[in-house]
């Protein structure tokens, strides 16, 4: 049986915290508790008895604007989030997520800051554990279809993941309240994947020592690579049209520098570095 409760038109609630409503509302066994619009038959504002738990509604009355469930997820645009918060907009610019810091400080600027801890504290205080993943981004899509959950399989072929390189440890003065020693070292993995594959794969590694590996997890110098590396191929205009690719003077400033010139036609290929001979700088070709 329905049960339907009308009030009046505008009901205020008095005493510290105060309920004004500026429609017909009532209550029904679908619903907790509905506010209607000036029309007194376009629900608003709708509180229910499960799923989605609380919903307030675009003008049209059924378009969800803001949702929360009972698994406590937010959606913003949707009525059905699968996760704590869940944008769905039908423009770029809408479903943007902006952080702003306005203060006359060199260290401003919107952030986002992610952080992992283990429940067991064991002999690390919950502190993350070498090896373990601190934070990530993921890029892709969503597919059509549920998963075991209940959720829309993720299609995720990109992301940047922040890993510890070692545990994590910290000794705190109690009395002053103050870290007096802490290691925290970490890196950034980039991860694509293949065609052909729903897993992505580690491309690229900035290390905690400031070592950077491509192919490869475990870098042993500045840069290392597993695999070819191929520089200056052929000529290419840059961004437009200005050319990116042409060959800078040799000076002190960029010793050090390798440039590859492949031949036109029939004609040799160079290699050169940028190099001094002990009197000037000058290219100097190594083929």
């Amino acid at each position: 049986m329905k049960r339907t409760c009308q009030f009046f038109k505008n009901l205020v609630l008095a005493g510290a915290i105060g309920l004004v409503v500026l429609a017909p509302i009532h209550a029904s066994a679908a619903s907790k508790l509905i506010v209607n619009g000036p029309d007194g038959t376009t629900p608003k504002f709708v509180v229910g008895d499960s799923g989605s738990i609380l919903t307030t509604n675009a003008p049209d009355g059924t378009t969800a604007r803001f949702t929360v469930t009972d698994l406590g997820f937010i959606g913003l645009g949707t009525s059905t989030p699968n996760s704590a918060i869940s944008v769905v907009k039908d423009a770029v610019i809408d479903a943007q997520i902006n952080t702003r810091v306005i203060a006359d400080i060199n260290s401003g600027g919107g952030g986002f800051t992610g952080y992992h801890n283990r429940a067991t504290l064991g002999s690390n205080n919950g502190l993350p554990l070498n090896g373990d993943r601190l934070g990530y981004f993921y890029f892709g899509s969503l597919s059509p279809f549920l998963d075991q959950f209940g959720k829309y399989i993720p299609l995720n072929g990109a992301g940047i993941a922040a890993k510890a390189e070692g545990d994590f440890t910290i000794t705190y003065d109690a009395g002053a309240q103050t870290a007096t020693a802490k290691s925290m070292p970490s890196a950034f993995a980039f991860e694509t994947a293949p065609a052909g594959s729903l897993n992505r794969i580690e491309r690229l590694r900035i290390t905690s020592s400031a070592t950077v590996g491509i192919n490869t997890n475990a870098p042993q110098a500045t840069l290392d690579v597993s695999g070819g590396l191929r520089i200056n191929p052929s000529y290419t205009l840059g961004v437009n049209g200005v050319d990116n690719h042409t060959k800078p003077t040799c000076t002190d400033a960029n010793r050090g520098t390798l440039w590859f010139t492949q031949g036109a036609g029939s004609a040799k290929d160079l290699l050169e570095i940028c190099a001094s001979d002990g009197t000037a700088a000058g290219w100097r070709a190594l083929y």
